[in-house]
């Protein structure tokens, strides 16, 4: 049986100001995630995937992505992505949805995810809280909601 984790958080408009998915991405890529595998490619949906999240893994610029971005923004697509963290020698990598409605839905990657005692399978869920708050707060976003589940 397999366990799913999934953080969600959703962000709330600043009177007289826009979100954006790319300024979402862009403050955890200043924050230490990268878009980029160890391969040197991202890992996405692209546009016109109407949620059947058919990811491609290309190597392409971060401009490259984040006009892909705003596409899918522009039409009101969800916005799928995987972002990666090096800690030591330790690659963590985390799935990542943006709904038009601006929630953040973060799954960590079951190959990758940081575990706090891996033997009894329990996420090391302060770490992920210390690498997804920090820089939407740092970045002056309205959080209405957070939540964690595990199913």
């Amino acid at each position: 049986m397999s366990v799913d984790r999934i953080f969600s958080i959703s962000l709330a408009e600043r009177k007289g100001e826009k979100l954006s998915a790319v300024s979402i991405i862009d403050c955890f890529l200043e924050s230490g995630w990268n878009l980029y595998s160890s391969q040197g490619k991202i890992y996405y949906t692209d546009v016109g995937d109407d949620d059947y999240f058919n990811y491609v893994e290309k190597r392409i610029t971060e401009e490259e992505y984040f006009n892909i971005v705003e596409q899918k923004e522009a039409h009101g697509e969800v916005i799928s992505f995987a972002l990666h963290f090096m800690e030591k020698s330790d690659r963590f990598r985390m799935v990542i949805l943006i709904t038009p409605e601006y929630e953040i839905i973060l799954s960590p990657d079951d190959e990758t995810r940081k575990m706090l005692i891996p033997n009894l399978n329990i996420l090391d869920v302060n770490w992920y809280f210390s690498k997804i708050l920090p820089p939407l707060l740092k970045s002056d976003f309205i959080i209405e909601s957070f939540s964690y589940s595990q199913y």
